[in-house]
């Protein structure tokens, strides 16, 4: 009996001491970054944001020296940029060798939208497997498709998938159609979480959207506003049960998409919202992970914000990782600036930063 419990000590000092390891190595690092590095590490952009005018299909010493200049967190990728599975291989293998040698060589989250359906960048232009649209999916389905995809982007070098949606339908109000898993909360959650495992098996990070839920949404948000007049009960009794089950799968990542809910916000859509990122999303439901925001150049953000705006009060909302702005350049001094004057603290900019680098920390992208 003593033996035994002497191994278990002995296995929990040994676990505590690879934590403490791994958590002091993430210090050192953040210590040794600067705070425009600290900042470019919030940022997960197209390559054109970078590349001053050069061919985003080649990975070659524009990105190298764009990558130099702004050390993002991140690059997605859209079909525009996939010409054929050679290219594409290159572009993307060189891009994260590239990362390696810029700012303190932190590699990158490498995105694509793949979710089958109409919204499947890889398969529509390399041939990769083409699932079926959520709306046709059952939970064994859903699993075979995520493992599928995964399987093929992480053959390619994408380690993050922006998928699955976690959004509800609600037929005549949303715009979502055969994206969405369908209207029921738990049948809906249990696919979300089966989708998620499928990528998580394959080794790419699922990012459910569009927290809490556009389903109920009346617009696109891709073309303008979007209301939704849910109330917070209804939330936490439909939309939110299939974000809790991809959390509750394993996925890390949440975004949070650019529908208002006046009821429980009157002035900013849920992507710049601390009341629903902060408050429901990290304090209600206790979500540890990365919260990304929906692309910033989307019609309902800079409508009323200017790139560094939107970033500014992505921010202050909580997110950790801000997707395509419309204006890196212009993001990055506007978050700066803010740092400067003290709207944001350098705390804050870690808080998010120390997430960022825990979860790369895991997928093997830390020098």
């Amino acid at each position: 009996m003593r033996k035994a419990v002497g191994l278990m000590l002995l296995l929990l000092c040994l676990v505590m001491q690879v934590t403490a390891g791994a958590e002091s190595e993430i210090e050192r690092l953040m210590d040794s970054m600067t705070l425009h590095e600290k900042v470019c590490q919030l940022f997960i952009v197209k390559p054109e944001a970078i590349l001053r005018g050069a061919d985003p299909t080649k990975a070659g010493a524009a990105l190298e020296r764009g990558l130099k200049r702004y050390p993002v967190g991140g690059l997605v990728y859209f079909a525009s940029h996939l010409k054929t599975p050679a290219q594409t291989r290159e572009m993307i293998g060189k891009a994260q060798a590239f990362s390696g040698k810029a700012g303190q060589g932190i590699g990158l989250f490498l995105a694509v939208d793949e979710e089958g359906g109409s919204v499947s960048r890889f398969a529509s232009r390399l041939g990769t497997t083409k699932a079926p649209p959520a709306a046709q999916m059952d939970e064994p389905a859903a699993y075979e498709a995520g493992l599928a995809i995964g399987q093929d982007l992480n053959d390619y070098g994408i380690n993050l998938n922006l998928a699955p949606v976690a959004d509800l339908d609600f037929p005549g109000i949303s715009a979502l159609g055969s994206r969405s898993f369908g209207g029921d909360p738990e049948k809906t959650g249990r696919r979300v979480a089966a989708f998620a495992r499928g990528l998580l098996q394959a080794g790419v990070q699922p990012a459910l959207k569009h927290f809490p839920g556009i389903g109920s949404a009346r617009g696109n948000t891709h073309l303008r506003p979007a209301r939704s007049t849910r109330t917070m009960e209804e939330l936490r009794e439909a939309e939110m049960l299939p974000f809790q089950a991809g959390i509750s799968a394993g996925a890390r990542i949440v975004m949070a998409g650019h529908a208002h809910f006046p009821e429980i916000d009157k002035q900013a859509p849920a992507s710049l919202s601390a009341k629903i990122i902060t408050g429901l999303l990290r304090e209600e439901l206790g979500f540890p992970g990365l919260v990304m925001t929906d692309a910033l150049n989307m019609k309902p953000i800079t409508r009323d914000h200017s790139s560094g705006e939107a970033a500014v009060r992505a921010v202050l909302a909580g997110n950790d990782l801000l997707l395509m702005p419309a204006n890196l350049t212009n993001a990055v001094k506007g978050v700066m600036k803010a740092l400067d004057t003290g709207r944001i603290s350098e705390g804050r900019i870690d808080e998010s930063l120390r997430r960022i680098l825990e979860l790369k920390q895991e997928m093997n992208l830390l020098p």
